[in-house]
């Protein structure tokens, strides 16, 4: 196909489907979203709360939604984990992770720890798809899409956090249940071929 428009060009598919799983869901199937909402930490400061898990053929993903106030200028989610590596301030640091039944583990902190690179290429990660917020004057919100390739064991999924410049102390708590992770992930709805 030509074009009098110039700098056009050939059209691309307008689909392509994603061909690592490590990076996301897949872009060709619904997700079915399994009921799990967690206020996992609330203090003055800080909220987190842990929500819209939905599973994929390929592994799930969910919601991070961290309501923080203003009044503190050293509660800020957005980047923290830039204090963790550069050192000095990791109290400033919002740390949370998964656990498994049969004791894996995996954290927002195991990319900038150098974690993963310890791990075989196609060990289970957390991802971090997108995030963004805003807010008000004195109170702010910053989510958090999280992506897991692959899915739990059997047992319960659970949700760790730790934000000390927050007042939140270190917390593990139950989030999901593998088994229906799992089972929701085989029940995938195509949405094309």
């Amino acid at each position: 196909m030509t074009s009098d428009f110039p700098g056009r060009y050939e059209a691309l598919p307008w689909y392509r489907k994603r061909a690592d799983s490590r990076w996301g869901p897949p872009d060709d199937e619904l997700g079915a979203l399994l009921p799990a909402r967690l206020l996992a930490a609330a203090t003055p400061k800080a909220n987190v709360l842990v929500c819209d898990l939905i599973a994929y053929s390929t592994g799930f993903e969910f919601m991070v939604t961290v309501r923080y106030s203003t009044s503190d200028p050293y509660v800020e989610p957005m980047g923290s984990e830039r204090y963790y590596v550069e050192g000095g301030e990791i109290d400033r640091c919002l740390r949370f992770g998964l656990e498994y039944s049969d004791g894996f583990r995996m954290t927002n902190l195991d990319r900038v720890a150098g974690l993963l690179s310890q791990r075989p290429d196609d060990a289970q990660r957390l991802t971090q798809v997108w995030g963004g917020g805003g807010g008000e004057e004195e109170w702010r919100k910053f989510e958090y899409r999280w992506w897991v390739n692959g899915w739990p064991p059997d047992g319960p999924v659970r949700f760790g956090v730790e934000w000390p410049v927050a007042d939140i102390p270190f917390a593990k708590l139950d989030f999901a249940d593998g088994g229906a992770i799992r089972a929701a992930g085989h029940a995938q709805t195509k949405l094309w071929a």
